[in-house]
C-alpha cells in the first residue's frame, strides 16, 4: 500500500467489497485494516482514479455500486491531493464504519538492513497483531500480496508482499481473514494464482481449501481478494458472499467469484 493509491480504482475496489460484505453481516462483524505502507515509488501506479470524474457514465457504472461510497471518495481523493496525505486520511473519510481499526505504521523494511528485516518485520507484525487484537476480521493490503519464491524477508521489496507465517497467529487467534492479491504476468494467468495462493493458504493454515472464498475485482485492473471464515464467523461470512451476489458491484460485471 502506498499514499499515492489512496481512492485509486482499487480503493474502490477493497472498500466497495467490505461495505457490500459487512452490510449483510448480523450482528454486524468488526473489522481491522493491516496496511503494509511503503515509500511511493517513480512510476505511473496509482493514477487510475478517471471513475471518479463527474459524468453521467461514471454515474452508471461506478457510483450505481455505492453512491454514498462514491461521493467519500471523491471528496478523500481532493483531501489527498491538496494536502499531499494518503491513508491517514482514511479512518476520517467515512468509507468504513467508525468501529473500524487500522495498523498504519510503514513496514519500513527498506530503512533496514537486510540481514535485520525478518527481526524488524516480526516485531512490526506484533504491532499489527496488538491494534487488530478486538476485531472479528482482519485485511491485509500491500501493493502485491502474498510471497512469491523470489522474495524472502531480507529483500528490499518484501515489505510489498504478505508472508504466509504472518497470516497464522492472526488465525489462531478465531480471525477471519481477507487478503488482497494483485495478478502479476506470470504464466497461467488469474486461474493458476488463484488456485496457487489457495494452496499456500490451505497448507499454512491448516484448512480445507474449499473454505477459501477468492472475490476477483476485473475493472481496469485484475485483483483478487481472498476471504477465509474463521469458524465462529463461517455462516454469516459465506451468506454475505453470497448476497454480494445480487448487487450491481456484481451484476455491473466488477466482480466475479473464482
Amino acid at each position: 500500500m502506498q499514499d499515492r493509491y489512496t481512492a485509486d480504482i482499487g480503493d474502490w475496489s477493497k472498500y466497495g467489497l467490505l461495505r457490500g460484505l459487512f452490510q449483510h453481516t448480523a450482528p454486524q462483524l468488526t473489522l481491522g485494516i493491516v496496511w503494509y505502507l511503503t515509500p511511493p515509488e517513480s512510476n505511473t501506479d496509482g493514477r487510475k482514479v478517471g471513475y471518479l470524474d463527474e459524468s453521467a457514465a461514471n454515474r452508471r457504472r461506478y457510483a450505481a455500486c455505492d453512491p454514498e461510497l462514491y461521493e467519500r471518495l471523491r471528496t478523500l481523493r481532493a483531501d489527498a491531493t491538496k494536502t499531499g496525505l494518503g491513508v491517514e486520511l482514511v479512518p476520517q473519510s467515512g468509507v468504513l464504519s467508525p468501529s473500524t481499526r487500522y495498523y498504519e505504521t510503514p513496514i519500513g523494511v527498506t530503512k533496514v538492513p537486510a540481514r535485520d528485516r525478518a527481526a524488524y518485520r516480526r516485531q512490526w507484525l506484533k504491532g499489527a497483531l496488538q491494534a487488530t487484537a478486538d476485531c472479528d476480521i482482519v485485511t491485509f493490503d500491500p501493493d502485491n500480496g502474498l510471497e512469491t519464491p523470489s522474495q524472502s524477508m531480507g529483500s528490499a521489496t518484501s515489505g510489498k508482499y504478505v508472508f504466509f507465517d504472518e497470516l497464522l497467529p492472526f488465525w489462531q487467534q478465531g480471525q477471519s481473514l481477507i487478503i488482497y492479491q494483485h495478478t502479476s504476468r506470470q504464466r497461467g494467468g488469474v486461474v493458476t494464482q488463484t488456485s496457487n495462493v489457495r494452496s499456500g493458504l490451505s497448507q499454512h493454515l491448516g484448512i480445507d481449501g474449499t473454505r477459501i472464498q477468492a472475490l476477483r475485482f476485473r475493472t481496469q485492473s485484475s485483483r483478487t481478494y481472498f476471504v477465509v471464515p474463521a469458524e465462529q464467523h463461517g455462516s454469516r461470512l459465506i451468506s454475505a458472499i453470497d448476497a454480494f451476489k445480487a448487487t450491481p458491484w456484481v451484476t455491473l460485471g466488477h466482480f466475479a467469484y473464482g
